[in-house]
């Protein structure tokens, strides 16, 4: 916020809305899906977007990974968003600490929603030109959705963000010479549109269902549909230790989760690779470079590549990650989306501009933006859990962020400043009521008054900043 906006009444400022997200995506194999889920929560309870929806879909196991994120939402209280469950995919065996976070198994298959129906109720209720598709999975449940409901996908959608990939098409037109006879003709380069000129790349995303890539980007393209994709070449690498450090020092569940699904899947990814079952591209010299921090001389030195399918990799893993989804989902965030100006190539097609992040030579956004964003979404992640755990952050004071809505009790409008995770508050305070808390003197105010009362446990409820 600007100076001169700050002496400007809150109600007379004017604010862009809130990006309404429906949030496709394959929790379970892959850890950075449960850090976008995390993250697109932590910003919907912060009111930074409107998490409308959130569908699952591929390995076969849509319903399993759907109960993973009605459990990650569990968590984080926001019990108001609905999970869907969407296309199969492929079926495959899931790996041992994919769906090992605590509660997941409490989960009533009852509270899932058939992602086909949910999709379509959030269409018929959202306003024109309203909602962005955040599209982080297999795109066959947008490309359905497009062949249900054409016309009111295409008028009710803003803009579609892919983490996905294209690549350039040259196609030969045969086009006559008029200066050589008949028999002989000019071959050109040509490309008379821009759904001709680009294909799918090898992505994994595209790959899950090649069809439906291609059928959703053209008809983007076609139809002028704003797209943002976000390539896996601009993503750049952050240090693995950040999930780490937050589950060692809290009790946050999530994090838990991730630390050690994080850790198991490259444990796996590593078993993969000797077994021969990984893209040829993906070397014991690219595994060691890309998670563990060594140099190819380190690697040739320490005789690495004599390692195998039996090494305990747990030794040297200290390198970092690619957090692809989580750059994918900052192109929508209103925090973060200003990063990638610039930086995308722009696509006129079908009476829409359409932004490419595949250039690697431009399109990178800095790690330390990425690793900002995950810092502050594991703080909040942790207060949230710890408020309704009964744990503190370590015994570490929390500063929360003013203004947060409190979305935890029905009715309560409230907004608050807290100054410690685990302050006590009387139950029956109002939000036009400021209190002292009485153990530690913590000053708590209240504003924007709530008909219905807050108790205490709800007031307990902190967001780190």
């Amino acid at each position: 916020m600007s100076r001169r906006s700050a002496f400007v009444p809150k109600s007379l400022r004017r604010t862009a809305p809130r990006p309404i997200i429906i949030l496709v995506t394959d929790p379970g194999p892959d850890p950075d899906d449960v850090k976008v889920l995390i993250a697109a929560t932590v910003a919907h309870i912060r009111g930074d977007i409107v998490l409308r929806c959130v569908v699952c879909n591929g390995g076969g196991a849509p319903s399993a990974r759907a109960r993973l994120a009605r459990c990650v939402l569990d968590h984080l209280r926001a019990y108001e968003v609905p999970v869907g469950v969407g296309s199969a995919g492929e079926t495959r065996t899931p790996y041992s600490y994919e769906y090992n976070l605590d509660g997941y198994h409490d989960v009533d298959n009852a509270r899932l929603i058939d992602g086909t129906a949910l999709i379509d109720s959030v269409l018929q209720n959202a306003l024109p030109r309203s909602l962005t598709w955040l599209l982080i999975s297999s795109l066959r449940d947008f490309v359905d959705a497009v062949a249900r409901e054409e016309e009111l996908v295409c008028s009710k959608t803003k803009r579609v963000a892919i983490m996905g990939g294209l690549q350039r098409v040259r196609r030969e037109l045969i086009v006559p010479d008029p200066d050589c006879s008949p028999n002989t003709q000019e071959t050109r380069l040509l490309a008379a549109n821009a759904w001709d000129s680009w294909e799918p790349d090898s992505s994994q995303n595209n790959v899950f269902d090649r069809q439906a890539a291609s059928v959703a980007y053209s008809w983007c393209f076609r139809r002028g549909v704003p797209m943002i994709v976000t390539s896996r070449h601009v993503v750049p690498p952050i240090p693995m230790e950040l999930a780490i450090s937050f589950a060692s020092r809290t009790c946050c569940p999530l994090l838990k989760y991730l630390a050690a699904a994080q850790e198991e899947g490259l444990k796996g990814l590593w078993i993969r690779l000797c077994h021969g079952e990984l893209p040829a591209r993906c070397s014991k010299r690219w595994y060691f470079e890309s998670f563990c921090g060594t140099d190819a001389s380190t690697f040739s030195a320490r005789d690495y590549d004599g390692l195998g399918p039996d090494a305990d990799m747990t030794r040297y893993l200290h390198g970092s990650l690619k957090p692809y989804d989580v750059v994918c989902l900052m192109t929508v965030l209103p925090a973060t989306e200003t990063l990638f100006r610039g930086l995308a190539d722009s696509v006129f097609a079908g009476g829409a501009v359409h932004h490419l992040l595949h250039d690697p030579a431009k399109a990178t956004v800095g790690s330390a933006q990425v690793q900002q964003l995950l810092y502050k979404t594991y703080q909040h992640a942790s207060a949230i859990t710890a408020s309704h755990t009964g744990d503190e952050l370590a015994g570490e004071k929390v500063h929360v962020l003013r203004g947060i809505e409190c979305p935890r009790w029905k009715g309560c409008s409230s907004h608050h400043v807290i100054t410690d995770v685990g302050t006590n508050v009387p139950d029956g305070t109002t939000a036009e009521q400021p209190t002292t808390a009485p153990d530690n003197g913590v000053a708590i105010r209240a504003w924007d008054g709530a008909e219905e009362k807050c108790p205490a446990s709800r007031w307990k409820h902190a967001l780190a900043t």
